[in-house]
């Protein structure tokens, strides 16, 4: 009796624990972060000066962990290591240029929601969309004038947590896919900031993310 028990609960035991080895898919993934800041500039009326704030580009990269909740539909987080920021050109017209570059790195995790919305043969197409939090790494600011260079450490001037809102897609084919992602920062990056600096307005995150990587 006991063995024809044992003989009976061994396969369901066995389906059990397949079912929870694919209850949920791991990715790695690497690619770049294409970012801006909304950054306040006071208006000038110097006609001969100019300020552009061009995209910066930087490293996006880590693990992602999809955990199923019902059909066609997945929760999705892990950590990712993010470098943010933005570069500032001040031009002078007849007299030269300056340039300010800012870069932070944060460990982000997303708590985001995928939905499948399209399927053809081994190719499926996904959306996503939830809140992404950063935890600060650190931060520095690289200054080039008249050929020098000089870098500062900012971190202590960074608020230590970021919170974005992100929207996405997703195209899978197999067990490789890409990715492409635009998070709005909602959080005022500067920590303690001068009364100043908060009557022109905050300085938030811009991004959009490109990735790809490997299904396991």
């Amino acid at each position: 009796m006991v063995l024809t028990t044992l003989a009976l609960a061994t396969p369901a035991v066995a389906q059990t624990s397949g079912q929870a080895a694919t209850a949920y898919a791991v990715y790695l993934v690497g690619g770049i972060n294409v970012s801006t800041m909304t950054i306040p500039t006071p208006e000038v009326s110097i006609p001969e000066l100019s300020v552009s704030t061009p995209s910066r580009i930087g490293f996006i990269g880590g693990v992602l962990v999809d955990v199923p909740v019902h059909a066609g539909v997945a929760f999705e987080t892990g950590g990712l290591i993010s470098v943010k920021g933005v570069t500032t050109r001040l031009t002078v017209m007849g007299v030269g240029s300056a340039e300010a570059d800012v870069r932070m790195t944060y460990l982000d995790v997303p708590a985001h929601v995928r939905v499948g919305v399209a399927k053809s043969n081994s190719v499926t197409g996904f959306l996503l969309a939830g809140p992404t939090l950063g935890f600060r790494l650190s931060a520095r600011v690289q200054g080039t004038s008249d050929g020098v260079t000089l870098t500062e450490s900012i971190t202590s001037d960074v608020t230590a947590i970021d919170l974005g809102l992100t929207i996405g897609g997703r195209v899978q084919y197999g067990r490789v896919f890409g990715d492409v992602r635009y998070t709005w920062g909602l959080i005022d990056t500067v920590a303690n900031p001068m009364d100043d600096v908060e009557t022109i307005g905050s300085v938030k995150h811009r991004v959009w993310s490109f990735m790809g990587g490997w299904r396991f």
